[in-house]
């Protein structure tokens, strides 16, 4: 009885401790009850600019690649794709390639690199980002 008394407190505790950093999640219904949106919800958090769209249109592919990634965007008045940058999921920086607002379509070669996980970092010139995981195969 003992153990199973520490082993529900030890649980109790370290599930308390887990959900320290997680924000609380927000629901909203329709009418007949149905979930229409989630979203977190982060009280103390500034508010992101809702303008910083301009990479909404970014597509990449194949995934998972073997030889170059294949990036393509619209050309857009603001918000242009000024800079590519490619990681480890370690954190190591392999790649950056800079002055792209010219551009709309970019090429990442992978051939050189082992097999594994990648993380593509996508800055555009307002300010947004948008980073995606790659898979070497």
């Amino acid at each position: 009885m003992k153990k199973t008394l520490l082993l529900f407190f030890s649980v109790c505790i370290t599930g308390a401790y887990a959900q320290e950093d997680t924000p609380p999640l927000s629901f909203d219904y329709d009418s007949a009850g149905n979930q229409t949106l989630s979203a977190l919800v982060c009280i103390n958090c500034p508010e992101a600019p809702a303008a910083k769209q301009s990479l909404a249109q970014l597509t990449y592919y194949p995934n998972p690649v073997a030889q170059e990634l294949h990036l393509s965007w619209e050309a857009m008045e603001t918000g242009r794709v000024s800079a590519v940058t490619l990681y480890t999921l370690n954190g190591k920086q392999l790649a950056t390639l800079k002055n792209l607002t010219l551009q709309t379509q970019l090429s990442l070669p992978f051939g050189s690199y082992p097999a594994g996980i990648y993380l593509v970092e996508v800055l555009s010139s307002d300010g947004a980002t948008k980073s995606f995981k790659i898979l070497k195969k």
